[in-house]
């Protein structure tokens, strides 16, 4: 069964196009992670999923219960003047939980994030990585079948990533269908079944790693680190069997004819008396994968959507809570 389907959306913020042509199947309870640079609408494709925005063209088709999505995007959408337990009882009650399940969500989701000694602090006093994790928790508060986590571990240490992480698991093991996005492409890997990935504001990739290395016909990853990095350019400008990544002084090739492969790439390298260090074999990962596909992109481009997605963001984020359960609320009021 599908949780959510896009047919054909296009999203335009005045005439600039944001996204085009998305057309999208997902599968209720898969872990889904988005890739894209910053800018491409990763931020508004999971806008557009939850509802907050409307596409210009096309149709988003939700088959969960709108109380039972929750989200948490990178700007927070809690009050500031509330503490932390007094914010997770006021969202869990405006979803509909009784007192027994307050106390128990709030209890489980405090403790698993180490907010337990913060629970009394008002939400502004909190640092950046515990701002993050109390948005983390009231997207959790309702137990939803439909998660959207953007960003969900930035500003945190690698131990409470690995516990952010871990919440994830719990919940998929629960039968929640979880969409997120994620600077940290390590962590995508190790939890995440598929992939979407994001290009020239449409989808150029949707499906598993797997099918992401049959789709790119890649087997392996050759690193080659070169004693003098001016030599760099001349694996980019000349050898033109695979086209090469390149970070300061080191090549990297992706490719499938291995034997053919090396007999050329030494060729190469004894005809232009290229001095090497270090020559590495490995399978590619997911960063090697989506920096071939995404990497070479115009930079106008990149800053025009950039800040276009940002202006967006800004505008509808900060009433994420209060849209999806389609009531007004008032920092004012209390829990």
């Amino acid at each position: 069964m599908n949780i959510v389907e896009l047919e054909h959306v296009n999203f335009a913020y005045g005439k600039s196009i944001i996204l085009k042509d998305i057309s999208l199947k997902l599968q209720k309870g898969k872990v889904i992670g988005i890739l894209g640079e910053s800018g491409v609408g990763k931020t508004t494709l999971l806008s557009l999923i939850v509802g907050l925005l409307k596409p210009s063209k096309g149709r988003v088709i939700l088959n969960v219960p709108e109380k039972k999505i929750g989200f948490s995007f990178q700007t927070p959408s809690f009050f500031d003047e509330l503490t932390v337990e007094e914010n997770i009882t006021y969202f869990a009650r405006l979803y509909g939980l009784d007192k027994n399940q307050i106390e128990k969500t709030k209890t489980f989701l405090l403790g698993f994030l180490e907010l337990n000694d913060h629970a009394k602090k008002l939400a502004k006093e909190l640092s950046g990585g515990m701002k993050k994790r109390l948005d983390v928790i009231l997207s959790l508060v309702n137990d939803p079948h439909l998660i959207i986590l953007d960003e969900p571990v930035g500003e945190l240490d690698p131990f409470l990533r690995e516990k952010v992480n871990e919440l994830i698991s719990i919940y998929r093991k629960r039968g929640a269908t979880i969409i997120l996005t994620s600077h940290y492409l390590s962590d995508l890997m190790d939890i995440c079944e598929e992939f979407i990935i994001l290009k020239d504001k449409t989808v150029i990739f949707s499906g598993t790693f797997d099918n992401l290395l049959s789709q790119l016909n890649v087997n392996y990853k050759t690193q080659i680190v070169l004693e003098n990095e001016r030599d760099v350019e001349l694996f980019k400008t000349i050898f033109r069997y695979n086209e090469a990544l390149s970070i300061r002084n080191k090549v990297i090739f992706l490719h499938k004819d291995k034997p053919l492969f090396y007999k050329l790439l030494l060729h190469f390298i004894k005809k232009n008396k290229i001095k090497i260090k270090e020559i590495k074999v490995t399978s590619p990962d997911l960063r090697d994968l989506f920096l071939d596909l995404v990497s070479k992109r115009d930079t106008n481009q990149k800053e025009t959507r950039s800040e276009n997605e940002n202006q967006i963001n800004q505008t509808n984020q900060t009433k994420a809570k209060k849209t999806i359960l389609g009531k007004k609320t008032n920092s004012e009021k209390e829990p």
